[in-house]
């Protein structure tokens, strides 16, 4: 057990009896900056729905269709709160958190944002903001570009071969 993990596990071990919990397995599997990253993410949105006069907290929207409209909206309008926009890896971390969300919480059984079949509007809405992210430049800025013919020729010629038996 790495030694993170270890110290980890003698501070959340209460008991012998607790460590054959199922509880206590499931929480131990929890990474915690994805927790918080998934919290600030449903917060974002939820303050979102305040603004749009919505009462009820997201996980209890019953209607696949209403769901589809609100996330839809968020994705839309969706800033960071110096009021620029977020970065396309920013983008698909919301969607993977509200899915991780949902997929727990919501009423709606087996949800599943990631089919366009059922979550139609949704599934535009976002590849349309990371389309028109990208071509404003928030995409992935820190690609890596790969080497010309001289460059390797150039490598390989400095190169010093070191044979290991």
């Amino acid at each position: 057990m790495p030694q993170v993990n270890a110290r980890r596990f003698e501070k959340n071990k209460k008991s012998d009896d607790r460590v054959k919990d199922v509880d206590f397995f499931r929480e131990f599997n929890k990474v915690r900056n994805t927790v918080f990253a998934t919290n600030n993410w449903v917060k974002a949105l939820e303050r979102f729905r305040e603004t749009k006069g919505y009462s009820e907290k997201i996980e209890n929207v019953e209607n696949v269709e209403e769901l589809d409209k609100q996330l839809s909206e968020y994705i839309a309008t969706m800033k960071q709160q110096n009021g620029t926009d977020y970065s396309v890896s920013s983008i698909r971390a919301a969607v993977a958190a509200l899915y991780r969300y949902l997929n727990k919480n919501s009423i709606i059984k087996h949800i599943n944002l990631y089919d366009s079949n059922i979550f139609t509007s949704f599934s535009e809405t976002v590849n349309g903001k990371i389309k028109y992210l990208t071509d404003l430049g928030h995409g992935e800025a820190n690609g890596s570009d790969g080497l010309t013919a001289e460059e390797i020729k150039i490598f390989y010629s400095n190169v010093v071969y070191i044979h290991f038996l």
